[in-house]
């Protein structure tokens, strides 16, 4: 069949299903659900609709879309980047569903028989099964398709770029293997010489494939071509011995042999035999293999080129699973590579390392027979008559669990690699064996889906999957479903993708709901007993696994990995140092004793950056390690002093990131402080737990400005709370630091106003009772202005706000000219507003504060977009690039791009909103804020929604954020802002009823500026008016809004569209007229609309 037929059949199939089809096999093509092939053009569109089509129906992360697509050079807004991406291939394939947006990534709505990838592998896979069977004639039927669906190189738009590689070797080694199975079908049918024309070529390019060559030589016996068969073998011989230096493997010799035989028609070589496992080799599984795909493919590219690989990975991680499905899959692909087999031995029942070479020998029976070895001599070196058995052979040894016989493994490693050519040693151990030229493979976990993905994405991840089979053979029809996922997915993740610790807990599946499982997961090793009669002892139960790993640690690794547990987050070298250094182990031998317990598979290395472009390890414990760890910690007594050590380090290092934090060193402390919070997190929890107050006080003080940048506001709000809760009155030796504690209750927004402006008094009071200077405390320099401002004096809060401008301290005074600008806006003063702005952001240049360069940038355009909507844009767009290098996955950049899509959606640029907040979006979902974080990206997907014609979305996403009822007197402008959105949705609607009580709840939340506040509600006021027809009194609202803001906002949709509509009604130069009247009643205007609103609430 021709290549152009195969294409044509899965077209014709298309047509027929109406699903799409995707042809990798040459250059990409894709046709849609009519059967119109369409062309995928663009290197970037081909490279993400080939990693797609690769996994079909799986979720593919997104990181490593943008790694693969963009390599080391990705965009800087590389989610938008990606998600812009996806929408043309939806759009190339003119099917809105065919690319998935899921939780973490994309996934294409397929199957595998709609790429032909997958239909070639299994076309390949049945065409050798019939051959088997002594099916011929089907199996050169079934072998013709799968040959004819290639076009060309596989991949061939994208075999360049790195992620490539693998699959087209992979595919190209399975085309082999088919060209190589249909010239042994067209043999058998007496078509010889067929076979031979198709694989000389090939035999040429691969003059070192012995199956492909030996095939080649029965073809050409078969077609009376003797002379040629065996010049085929001599030339094939001889690049054996000169460039590997072995002679040929049994098939070879075989096919060799029956040409000089003479037999007429020589039958095919025999089908590698399947592993059946005699004596010695591998044995059949009794669970389904699941997952680990990336690793199955580096390991097939790393075992026929490297000849010692050791998978290395904690207790229980699968190392020999994936060692023995490796080696099975080694044997059956690339049988020319282990002609002699694949053997394994299994270590762990051995109980020193002498016994080792009886132990390797003993699995070869016959062939490694115990008579040539003289063991009764203590003068005998038992390698010598093993050494001499396997000298000759072509074969993988795999040596399972070496860690306690590490040295002794190492040993017979070495000595049997060196003497046999032809071998190739697998190993799997805690650590790896020290060996020249050994290969560390370090086995990572399974995936794991992120929190919130519902089943259909979480089926996508290897852990899931695991844990759902595990659990089917436990209680049978079992499945993970929406009902379960979250609490599957809970307990893959605190398991850490460990394939044992899942398998143990799927185990519970047959008496316990995965939500009982989860929520036990405290006791994990109570729980996790479950495991198989038969496996060894230290693998039936989570105990056993770690209680392994421990016996064969020393005194200082104990006392080193018991401390570590108190880090949740891990931590840089420095930390482990300070908190883990004591008795047994000193500070000086703290490196080494790390480096011990990261060969052994115990620590986990974790290399991030800095933030200063220079790179830092940071040192972690599996959850598991780490708790059992934390029960050594007790045993040993030292919980107490190791807690209070952490509390002490983490209050030392916050002091000084918060100094950081306002300075050039601030993208540093970013994430150094973020790597550290969990870590901060626990030291608090201890200290306030223990009593420990005022450490407490001063650890969240040191915070402060960190959850602030970060927008963790709920974080913060939570320990304010708690601590005054604890704490009615300041203790005398950290009051500075309760007062700004009492601020973390404030950045939330959440609180009634009227506790909030007595929370703010009641802090301006103890400043002035304890004499607490805020210049010199740079959380409190704007506490007292905040105060004025809460009570309405806005002329008070700016003049205190001018005296910190005028301070000799710079990031202080950067500070007063920004709250200069926010007060100047809030009463019109708008020029008053904008050179407060620009004196604060040249300050914050100074000073090298960028996150307040940022907040200030987001001021400065609020002012220029009422005159020049691109200066606003422009302004917005360095904030954005400012604030990505600072703290990419921030509430902070999150909302930054939320004003981005606000402005493009003002300016009637729709698609690049879009893409903007799917952008924000996914940092959003990383991170947690507050509610008023929340309703402002709402707000703004609402108003995309509305302006692009679907407010029932809009009205959904509003439905969805608003999951409790907003309080009466929030200072939180987000809340006022979706409130006002869903006004304006009743009106597109048609529900003017629904529109004007909207209104009065709105006018019951009031914002700080009351001013803007007011200015906002009118707007809401005069779509309402419009609706009912009064659109002379829509103008005069408007006009009204215009005075209170102290300008007219041109750039409001809403606005611009009922002054349009008024305009039709009345014309323009009477609307104009109301609305200069509007603008003359302003005050009274505002009394009778809005304030009469509040009063009815």
């Amino acid at each position: 069949m021709s290549a152009a037929g195969g294409a044509a059949d899965l077209w014709e199939s298309a047509r027929k299903t109406g699903q799409v089809r995707f042809l990798l096999l040459g250059p990409a093509q894709a046709h849609d659900s009519t059967g119109r092939p369409v062309a995928v053009g663009g290197a970037r569109l081909a490279a993400l609709l080939t990693l797609l089509a690769l996994e079909p129906g799986r979720t593919v992360s997104a990181e490593r879309l943008v790694d693969a697509i963009w390599g080391d050079a990705p965009p800087d807004r590389a989610a938008g980047a990606l998600q812009a991406l996806a929408s043309r291939l939806r759009r190339l394939l003119a099917d809105p569903d065919a690319v998935e947006s899921r939780p973490g990534g994309y996934r294409l709505r397929a199957g595998p028989d709609d790429v032909d990838t997958h239909v070639f592998a299994r076309l390949a896979a049945r065409g050798r099964d019939e051959l088997a069977a002594g099916e011929a004639a089907a199996a050169d039927a079934t072998l013709a398709r799968a040959q004819g669906l290639w076009r060309g190189p596989a991949l061939a738009d994208t075999a360049a770029l790195p992620f490539a590689h693998t699959p087209v070797a992979r595919l190209g080694e399975l085309r082999l293997q088919v060209a190589e199975d249909r010239a042994r079908a067209r043999v058998a049918l007496g078509r010889a010489q067929e076979a031979a024309v198709e694989l000389e070529p090939l035999a040429d390019a691969h003059p070192l494939r012995e199956r492909l060559q030996a095939r080649l030589v029965h073809a050409l016996h078969a077609a009376g071509r003797q002379a040629d068969a065996l010049e085929r073998y001599r030339r094939t011989r001889a690049a054996l011995v000169d460039e590997l230096g072995v002679e040929p493997g049994p098939e070879l010799a075989e096919a060799h042999l029956a040409v000089l035989r003479g037999h007429p028609q020589p039958p095919p070589a025999p089908e590698p035999a399947p592993l059946r496992a005699p004596r010695g080799r591998l044995g059949a599984p009794l669970t389904t293999f699941v997952g680990r795909e990336r690793e199955l493919v580096r390991l097939a590219e790393l075992l026929p080129e490297a000849r010692l690989v050791t998978l290395t990975g904690p207790g229980g991680a699968g190392k020999t699973r994936l060692s023995v499905e490796a080696a099975t899959r080694l044997a059956a692909e690339r049988p020319e590579t282990v002609p002699d087999g694949v053997w394994f031995v299994e270590l762990a029942p051995l109980g020193d390392g002498d016994s080792l070479p009886q132990a390797v020998a003993a699995v070869f029976g016959r062939h490694g027979s115990p008579h040539p070895f003289d063991i009764g001599k203590p003068e005998a070196d038992p390698l010598v008559p093993l050494i001499g058995e396997l000298a000759q052979r072509r074969l993988l040894l795999v040596l399972d669990n070496c860690e306690h016989l590490i040295d002794a493994a190492a040993r017979l490693a070495e000595r049997l690699l060196a003497a046999c050519p032809g071998l190739r040693v697998l190993a799997t151990s805690r650590e790896g064996l020290g060996v020249p030229g050994e290969i560390r493979y370090a086995v990572p976990a399974m995936e794991l889906p992120p929190d919130g993905a519902d089943a259909a994405a979480a089926a996508g991840y290897a852990s899931v999957r695991l844990f759902a089979d595990r659990a089917a053979s436990a209680r049978p029809g079992f499945a993970v479903d929406d009902g379960n996922v979250a609490s599957v997915v809970r307990i893959c993740r605190e398991l850490d993708g460990q394939p044992l610790a899942i398998e143990l807990a799927a185990a519970r599946v047959a008496i316990l709901t995965p939500d009982q499982i989860a929520d036990r997961l405290h006791d994990r090793f109570a729980l996790l007993t479950g495991g198989s009669r038969t496996a060894l002892p230290r693998h039936q139960t989570l105990r056993g696994v770690v209680d392994w790993s421990w016996e064969l640690l020393d005194k200082p690794e104990r006392a080193l990995l018991r401390r570590l547990s108190a880090f949740p987050a891990g931590a840089a070298i420095d930390g482990v140092e300070r908190v883990c250094a004591a008795d047994e182990l000193p500070a000086a031998d703290v490196l080494d004793t790390v480096a011990a317990l990261v060969d052994k598979s115990l620590v986990t290395v974790v290399e991030t950056s800095d933030g200063s472009g220079r790179a830092l390890s940071r040192y972690r414990l599996l959850e598991t390690v780490r708790a059992y760890g934390a029960e050594q910690l007790d045993a040993a007594g030292e919980t107490e002093r190791v807690r209070a050590a952490l509390a002490e380090y983490q209050l030392e290092l916050w002091a000084e990131g918060d100094a950081g934090l306002r300075g050039p060193e601030q993208r540093h402390w970013t994430v150094r402080l973020a790597g550290e919070h969990d870590n901060l997190r626990a030291a608090l929890r201890w200290a306030v737990d223990t009593g420990r107050l005022s450490t407490a006080l001063r650890m969240a003080a040191r915070a402060v400005m960190y959850w602030q940048m970060a927008g963790n506001r709920k974080e913060s709000a939570h320990w304010g709370a708690e601590l005054m809760r604890r704490l009615p009155e300041p203790p005398p030796d950290a009051v500075a630091e309760y007062i700004e504690c009492m601020s973390l209750l404030d950045i939330g927004g959440e609180d009634p106003l009227g506790a909030l402006i007595e929370r703010t008094d009641r802090a301006v009071a103890l400043m002035a009772r304890h004499g607490v200077d805020e210049l010199n405390r740079p959380l409190l320099v704007s506490l007292p202005a905040m105060a004025a401002m809460l009570h309405g004096r806005l002329d008070e809060a700016a003049e205190l706000m001018g005296r910190k401008a005028a301070a000799g301290d710079p990031w202080v005074s950067a500070c007063g000219y920004g709250g200069l600008g926010m007060l100047n806006s809030a009463r019109g003063d708008w020029e008053g507003a904008r050179a407060a702005f620009e004196a604060a952001l040249r300050g914050f240049a100074r000073v090298g504060d960028q996150a307040m360069e940022v907040q200030t940038l987001i001021g400065l355009s609020e002012l220029v977009g009422l005159d020049d909507g691109e200066e606003a844009l422009r302004l917005l767009r360095a904030a954005e690039r400012t604030v990505v290098r600072l703290m990419p996955q921030s509430a902070y950049t999150s909302l930054v791009q939320v004003r981005i899509a606000a402005e493009l959606l003002r300016h009637d640029r729709p698609a690049e909103a879009l893409a903007t907040l799917e952008d924000s979006a996914a940092r959003f979902e990383m991170i947690s804020g507050a509610d008023d974080h929340k309703f402002l990206t709402t707000a703004a997907w609402s108003l995309y929604h509305r302006v692009t014609g679907r407010p029932d979305l809009a009205r959904a996403r509003i439905d969805a954020a608003l999951t409790r009822p907003v309080p009466k007197g929030v200072a939180g402008h987000g809340a006022l802002l979706l409130l006002l959105e869903l006004v304006w949705v009743d009106l597109a609607e048609g529900d003017v009823d629904g529109a004007r009580r909207r209104l009065g709840e709105a006018a019951r939340v009031r914002a700080l500026f009351v001013p803007l506040t007011t200015s906002a509600l009118l707007i809401g006021h005069a779509g309402l008016a419009m609706a009912e027809g009064r659109p002379g009194r829509a103008a005069e609202l408007i006009g009204a809004s215009e005075a209170l803001r102290g300008r007219p906002d041109n750039r409001d949709v809403d606005t611009r569209r009922l002054l349009r509509e008024a305009g039709e009604l009345l014309g323009a130069a009477e609307v104009e007229r109301i609305r200069a009247a509007g603008r003359r009643g302003a005050a009274a205007i505002a009394r009778e609309t809005v304030d009469a609103d509040h009063c009815e609430g």
